[in-house]
């Protein structure tokens, strides 16, 4: 129905308000029918990210940290307004990796990150955080762990599908393949196969955008898709895995 790729033409004189960083983020699970349905009209009406693979797709991985007693997770749990995530990303084998402090204030959120290598990170992963990488943001996040007592929590990896709306500033992501392991396995560790997390045609869809939602992606939305769900890979992975 949305294969013609149509493309949208936008007033060249807007400009976006000043950037705090903050980006609104919402989210839904989707069953295959509303994925594939919602997808195509994706496909029709927005561009790949340039930056992914073949059809926008690439592979995620993820180490999470938490406290001790897991209160980044009791947070979402229990729906603190402002909370607040730390993880190393990296995307397939590219050997890249970033720390990240994700900020969240209700559907508002920001990154911090810094650029950390694979040594320092899998000596973080490990529970030495008493190390400096001379990246400032990098240091700063691993200070604060230090602080607050952060340590491996959960691995948790996907398959992440993007399209963009670059002129506007929003991007759609659909994530497949969630599958997780708890405790701590350092980058050169011989990881067993993860478990799925989400029902096994379940997809994770979300949109974030600066300013506005187009109207006529607001209408696609409401059409195709189900109520928004406050949903967290993070606290769905080890609400799943420790029961």
């Amino acid at each position: 129905m949305f294969r013609q790729r149509r493309r949208i033409s936008f007033d060249n004189s807007y400009r976006f308000p000043a950037d705090d960083g903050f980006r609104n983020e919402i989210k839904y699970t989707l069953i295959p029918y509303e994925y594939l349905k919602f997808r195509d009209f994706c496909e029709g009406f927005m561009d790949f990210d340039k930056n992914a693979g073949e059809r926008g797709s690439y592979k995620v991985k993820s180490y999470y940290f938490d406290t001790l007693h897991y209160q980044d997770y009791e947070e979402k749990l229990n729906g603190i307004y402002a909370r607040q995530k730390y993880r190393i990303r990296t995307y397939g084998d590219s050997g890249y990796y970033r720390l990240e402090k994700k900020i969240k204030k209700g559907n508002m959120n920001k990154k911090v990150s810094g650029e950390i290598c694979s040594k320092d990170a899998d000596l973080l992963i490990n529970g030495h955080t008493d190390i400096t990488t001379g990246n400032e943001n990098t240091d700063a996040i691993i200070h604060e762990m230090r602080m607050k007592g952060y340590r491996s929590s959960v691995y948790i990896e996907y398959i992440r599908q993007v399209f963009v709306i670059k002129e506007i500033d929003v991007r759609i992501t659909f994530d497949t393949d969630i599958s997780a392991l708890f405790g701590r396995y350092g980058l050169g560790d011989a990881m067993p196969d993860p478990i799925p997390v989400f029902y096994e045609d379940e997809t994770v869809l979300e949109i974030k955008y600066k300013d506005l939602l187009p109207i006529w992606l607001q209408k696609a939305l409401y059409v195709i898709v189900p109520s928004e769900y406050s949903v967290s890979k993070y606290a769905e992975s080890l609400k799943y895995i420790l029961g």
